[in-house]
């Protein structure tokens, strides 16, 4: 294969997916999502296999802790990170939800479709307004954050950062009537507890 011919190849693979059609086009919707700012592209030949591929990210946030993912019952769990464009986007709510470990049924060779999962709950609700209490902090010039809470339960915990274009008009200040539907997630953590 020369260059020209693995170019028309990824050509090819690129119209295929702007080519799809509702209600199937997932791809075609995954690259015209306007919240994707990085991409990056895969291909490989061997023998006379070609494979393609494109990644879409959202990248809006760095989040630099908890270096450790698996934390003990009881312990404070500090997320620290940065918002990479503050003057754009602003921190507006961190949501915490949680998912019990599943129970293992009595007998799970003769059972196997009975494991009890305990479903998932909301952990912890953090509204702007909260980001300078209780060990949280944000400073709106940099960017730069750390959210806390503490681990109550076994099991899993989902951590996602909303964003929201145009800081000046987040409530840092005072209460208000906020949802994450008026953000859009800017970054993610899992964290297990045990």
């Amino acid at each position: 294969h020369n260059d020209s011919t693995i170019l028309e190849m990824a050509t090819k693979g690129h119209d295929l997916f702007m080519a799809e059609i509702a209600p199937n086009d997932s791809h075609r919707k995954n690259i015209l999502d306007m919240r994707h700012n990085q991409v990056g592209i895969g291909l490989a030949v061997v023998g006379r296999r070609f494979t393609y591929c494109e990644e879409y990210v959202d990248k809006y946030m760095a989040i630099y802790g908890p270096a450790d993912k698996s934390v003990a019952l009881g312990t404070r769990v500090l997320f620290t990170g940065r918002v990479l464009s503050p003057n754009q986007y602003g921190m507006y709510m961190a949501a915490i939800t949680f998912d019990a470990v599943l129970v293992l049924p009595p007998d799970p060779k003769a059972q196997p479709h009975l494991y009890a999962d305990r479903g998932s709950a909301n952990a912890v609700s953090l509204p702007p307004w909260e980001f300078a209490h209780e060990g949280n902090s944000y400073d709106l010039e940099s960017g730069a954050f750390t959210i806390a809470f503490t681990a109550r339960q076994p099991g899993y915990y989902y951590v996602i950062f909303y964003l929201r274009e145009n800081p000046s008009t987040i409530p840092y200040g005072h209460p208000d009537n906020i949802s994450s539907a008026d953000g859009f997630p800017g970054g993610a953590q899992v964290i297990r507890v045990h």
